[in-house]
């Protein structure tokens, strides 16, 4: 096993330098906006992340996370239009890269994990506001209304466009919520008929058809909260859903009595 301090400290030292830049860039950015600065600062550290990832795990999972989370940072630079597409694919492939470790033990996988996960999580925050996403949540009395004006998502061209193309309107969830006991929505499709789909980090936890007029649909989770989680929803063909309403009922704590899903226990038919 390689020395655990020499990489912690490494780390620490990306930490400390990306949390000057991000200060910086707070300095010169638009009352109640994110810059693009704030992202790539973000991604810099997220690839340094990548790259101790691969020095603890050789493995091809752990190199192909790296490229991506260089790439993702590249895109930036290049202004790409497509960097949510290519931060979810940083998010997959650490994941896959998550998985194949085999050394979980050791203390060197666990503050990279822990550290990588948040990183991720404020991306994706960070994304959906630059892509002019509803802000973040307020938290209070066992609700969260994620969505309370009429909003759009979906890239298609069918029934009525969204004035702001987008496949994805990603939210964080308050720190402070530890179980999503039940998902409420309003939603409607001028077009051919989609699904509205709701992730927790990425995974699929509901599915539900969308209406051609204005309806309301909810489901019950019962699903654990991991701190700096973040939720997005998504159409399931890129046909515009046009939504005025996204809740949650929260819980702070959860019941020791009763029994709790995490996000990776919902498995779809077709969805990994």
């Amino acid at each position: 096993m390689k020395p655990v301090l020499p990489i912690l400290s490494v780390l620490v030292l990306l930490l400390g330098l990306s949390s000057a830049v991000a200060a910086n860039d707070r300095d010169d950015r638009p009352p109640g906006g994110h810059t693009r600065h704030d992202l790539r600062g973000l991604a810099a550290q997220i690839t340094g992340g990548a790259s101790l990832f691969v020095d603890v795990s050789s493995s091809s999972a752990a190199r192909a996370f790296h490229d991506r989370a260089r790439h993702f940072e590249e895109s930036l630079g290049r202004r790409s239009d497509h960097v949510a597409d290519d931060l979810r694919d940083v998010r997959r492939s650490f994941e896959a890269a998550r998985r194949s470790l085999r050394r979980e033990d050791d203390p060197r996988i666990t503050f990279l994990v822990s550290h990588l996960q948040e990183d991720l999580a404020e991306a994706d925050s960070l994304v959906g506001s630059y892509a002019g996403a509803p802000g973040p949540p307020p938290s209070g009395d066992g609700r969260i209304s994620f969505i309370d004006q009429e909003t759009c998502v979906g890239t298609g061209r069918s029934g009525r466009p969204c004035p702001t193309p987008r496949d994805s309107l990603t939210f964080r969830i308050p720190r402070d919520v530890a179980v999503i006991n039940r998902l409420d929505g309003e939603w409607r499709d001028f077009g051919r008929g989609a699904n509205a789909e709701i992730y927790v980090n990425d995974r699929l936890v509901w599915r539900t058809d969308v209406a051609k007029d204005w309806d309301g649909d909810g489901t019950s989770l019962d699903v654990r909260i991991p701190p700096g989680s973040t939720l997005s929803v998504r159409s399931s063909n890129g046909d515009p859903i046009w939504i005025r309403r996204l809740t949650a009922e929260t819980l702070a704590t959860a019941d020791r009595e009763r029994t709790y899903r995490n996000p990776w226990d919902f498995i779809w038919r077709g969805r990994n």
